[in-house]
Parts: structure tokens; sequence; C-alpha cells
């Protein structure tokens, strides 16, 4: 058997409705907002790759250049070091 509903219940369950109603259009324009605000306006800067020139038996010694090796006279070879948006 079902349950009478009582007017006291009937009389909540209205003043419920216009609460309700407030905080869902309030979460909607919330969510709202939130997309808006995560659009940006300008692109990410990305990593770049700078040469750079190490000797194989020293490879403390460091250059932007090809060229040999001042201690020992080997042939530097090709480094790539990547350098982030934050160090430049």
């Amino acid at each position: 058997m079902a349950a009478a509903i009582s007017p006291v219940q009937i009389g909540e369950v209205k003043q419920m409705k216009p609460i309700t109603i407030a905080l869902m259009i309030g979460l909607v324009g919330a969510a709202m907002l939130g997309m808006i605000g995560c659009k940006t306006s300008q692109p990410v800067a990305r990593d770049s790759q700078v040469a750079r020139y190490s000797c194989p038996m020293h490879p403390d010694f460091v250059q932007a250049t090809p060229g040999t090796c001042p201690t020992c006279g080997q042939t530097l070879v090709e480094t790539i070091n990547t350098l982030s948006s934050t160090a430049r």
C-alpha cells in the first residue's frame, strides 16, 4: 500500500523547487564561465632545439660551432640540447 502524502510534505516540496532551480541555473552558469576561461589567446611556446658540439672524450667541452677539441684534437660531435621556453 502506498503511503499518503500529508499537506505539510507538499508545502515543503513547493518551497524546495525554486531553490533547486536556482542551484541548477547557478551550476550551468558556472560551467559555462569555466569553459570560456579555458581559452588561450596565444599559442603555447614550444621547446626549441639548439645544436652544440662537444668532444666525445671531454664532454665538459662544448661550443656552438664544429671543430676540434683543444685538449685532445678529436673532432667535435653534434649534440642537441633542448631549451625550455622559461630558460630563454
